[in-house]
């Protein structure tokens, strides 16, 4: 796939804010880039190149493969990982508010391939009904399983 770099674009790089192997970075450019998730074009920038290997400072080798939209995409799914496997061990313990996030994080997670079962919903949704919740996230989690009801339950 190419790369475009463009020369106008050109920022001088400061080597000793890098970590790199043997070759540093002397100058960054605006890179035209294909997002390896979405296939879209994006740009990975010389003032983010920047930010990337001289303040995060990431290896110089390690390079910008997706795009804004999909490296955002991919935060979120992981943010919601974490809250979902803090919560679920103690679920019936939530209060209302931490319960709704617990069913908005399984119900992403479910719908992004995360959770492959659609038993571990079921089960949350169960124990809405249960502990009386009736928050929106119920009602969405619900109109989930009543679309997908016809499926064949997809494995754990």
């Amino acid at each position: 796939e190419p790369e475009y770099g463009f020369l106008g674009s050109a920022l001088a790089a400061d080597i000793r804010k890098q970590r790199c192997s043997v070759f540093p970075r002397t100058h960054y450019l605006d890179l035209l880039r294909t997002c390896r998730s979405c296939g879209a074009w994006f740009f990975f920038y010389a003032v983010e190149q920047r930010y990337w290997y001289e303040v995060l400072r990431f290896w110089v080798d390690a390079d910008c493969v997706h795009c804004c939209a999909c490296r955002a995409k991919d935060r979120r799914l992981h943010r919601a990982q974490l809250r979902y496997a803090q919560r679920i061990v103690a679920a019936e313990q939530l209060d209302d508010r931490q319960f709704g996030t617990l069913l908005r994080d399984a119900l992403f997670l479910t719908q992004s391939g995360t959770l492959r079962s659609d038993a571990k919903l079921r089960r949350l949704r169960n124990l809405a009904i249960k502990r009386d919740y009736s928050g929106e996230p119920l009602v969405a989690v619900s109109a989930f399983l009543a679309a997908h009801a016809g499926e064949s339950s997809r494995s754990a």
